[in-house]
């Protein structure tokens, strides 16, 4: 899936989703219960949201030349994930690489038996 394509409040809930969390899509954006609490969730933009996502997954989040034309940041997976992304906004590129390596780790073994990933 090209999650590039995606408004945050769409990546949000794929997190939100992936995550566990319990919530909800609303209007305004995506709602989770935290302690005891409806609140928004946006890791897109909220560091606080983010950064347990990027420090439990192990990504990477660095600042990319200004000659570059793929985006102001860069987010990559630790190895042996290939999954990275390239955004101005550094905390979307990281969750788009979060929701790319959920999808890897879902990828199932072939008939041989070999694992795909």
């Amino acid at each position: 899936m090209d999650y590039s394509k995606l408004s945050d409040k769409e990546v949000n809930r794929k997190v939100q989703i992936a995550s566990r969390l319990i919530g909800s899509m609303t209007g305004r954006g995506v709602l989770i219960a935290r302690d005891g609490k409806w609140e928004f969730f946006d890791p897109c933009n909220n560091p606080a949201d983010a950064w347990p996502i990027i420090t439990a997954n192990k990504i990477s989040i660095y600042a990319m030349s200004e000659a570059d034309k793929r985006g102001g940041w860069g987010a990559e997976a630790f190895h042996p994930n290939d999954a990275y992304s390239f955004n101005d906004n550094p905390l979307r590129a990281a969750m788009i690489v979060f929701l790319m390596m959920q999808e890897s780790a879902n990828v199932p073994a072939n008939s041989t038996g070999s694992d795909l990933r």
